[in-house]
């Protein structure tokens, strides 16, 4: 049997007999058509062999029942340091490390891990010069000829999954340094939306990550700086420009606290605002010592203007001493002499006694300000002569007596 093709183009099948009597008897039969089925088949399995090859992961087949590689494409010579054709009919766990042998057959075991039957698994596989590669393979079951296989994918990861473990291990170092910063910090996008929060955060505010992440600042009971709408045009006048601003507020605990804060943008190539982040600073231990120290000074300054208080006093009480004895003469000699009393001498002695006693009022009074530390709650306009003179008052005996000593 042979096939020849004609010189018509067309293929055809030989069969000859030789009979007896000498004679060949011989059948043609056409097969161009099977013969162009064949062909085409060959150059789709040669195409397909082609693209398969061509792909930077390696294509495998594994029989079940074996464990055996039935089918391994060319990229796995390079995965595994051997010929493709050096590792059919080996065992796939053989070139696997014995420790994750286990995880792969829990995998082949599960069947289908996605919704289309498509498992995928990580693994560490032992080239054959001994190193070792992480690898990922994809694969899904199916049966051939009644046996049951895996055919899928398998390439290498080893680089991302360094990248990964690199990756992890900075932002487990970054984290670090953020939660023992002792700082209260917030990262939100350009919308004030939160992103993250710190541990010190938490406990400064009483609420939890979960609490924060995902909400608009606005929407939270944190109070972090001068409002929304003040936020969003400093981040339209200043574009890339930290600002710093102290919070007096009560924190999650009904302290009151001072909060220094800082919140710097973070821009990408383009210069555009993506993320924010408020780095907030406890400065209540220091703000009340520097009050207590001010207190204390204040206490202190008390005493060394005790002079000056008893000086200043006692000069409208001498005024006041001079007026009542001088208005009691004159009702006295009126008395007497049977004269009328000169009432505008009077009332010019009574006014003095009064601007004596306002005097002696405002000087006890600016004194005792000075010794609580009082001062309004809202800024209102002043009389600046006033307040000079009521510091001149305060002041002037013990700047006397200092110039006198100093003499």
């Amino acid at each position: 049997m042979a096939i020849r093709r004609s010189s018509s183009g067309r293929w055809l099948e030989w069969v000859e007999k030789a009979l007896p009597s000498g004679s060949t008897v011989g059948l043609r039969v056409d097969v161009t058509e099977l013969k162009q089925a064949t062909e085409a088949a060959e150059r789709a399995r040669a195409e397909y062999a082609g693209l398969v090859d061509s792909l930077s992961d390696a294509v495998y087949k594994v029989d079940l029942e074996r464990g055996t590689i039935t089918f391994l494409s060319a990229a796995a010579a390079e995965l595994y340091g051997i010929s493709s054709a050096a590792l059919i009919g080996t065992p796939f766990l053989d070139h696997v490390v014995p420790e994750h042998h286990q995880r792969l057959k829990d995998a082949v075991r599960r069947g289908g891990c996605a919704a289309d039957g498509v498992c995928e698994v990580q693994f560490t596989i032992r080239r054959a010069d001994g190193t070792l590669r992480q690898v990922e393979a994809r694969f899904r079951r199916t049966v051939e000829a009644g046996t049951d296989m895996i055919a899928g994918v398998v390439r290498d990861v080893t680089e991302r999954a360094r990248l990964a473990a690199r990756l992890e291990q900075e932002t487990g170092r970054l984290r670090a340094i953020v939660e023992s910063s002792g700082a209260l910090v917030m990262l939100t996008d350009a919308e004030l939306n939160v992103i993250m929060v710190n541990r010190e955060f938490e406990q400064f505010w009483g609420v939890s990550a979960a609490h924060m992440i995902g909400r608009r600042l606005e929407e939270t009971d944190t109070d972090t700086g001068p409002g929304q709408a003040l936020w969003r045009q400093w981040l339209v006048d200043r574009p890339g420009q930290p600002a710093r601003f102290v919070r007096r507020t009560v924190d999650g605990h009904g302290r009151q606290r001072v909060l220094n804060v800082t919140a710097s943008p973070v821009a990408d190539e383009a210069g555009i605002v993506r993320q924010i982040v408020f780095l907030g600073v406890d400065d209540t231990e220091r703000a009340e010592a520097e009050q207590t120290m001010f207190h204390n000074e204040r206490l202190s300054m008390v005493g060394e203007m005790a002079a000056t208080v008893a000086h200043d006093v006692a000069q409208p009480l001498e005024v006041i001493n001079l007026a009542r004895t001088t208005a009691l003469e004159e009702v006295t000699q009126a008395a007497d002499t049977g004269s009328a009393i000169d009432t505008a001498y009077l009332v010019e002695r009574l006014d003095r006694i009064g601007q004596q006693v306002e005097r002696a009022s405002r000087i006890l009074g600016d004194l005792r300000s000075f010794v609580r530390g009082e001062r309004p709650d809202d800024a209102a306009p002043f009389d600046p002569a006033a307040a000079v003179r009521g510091a001149v008052d305060l002041t002037d005996h013990v700047l006397k007596t200092d110039a006198f000593a100093c003499r």
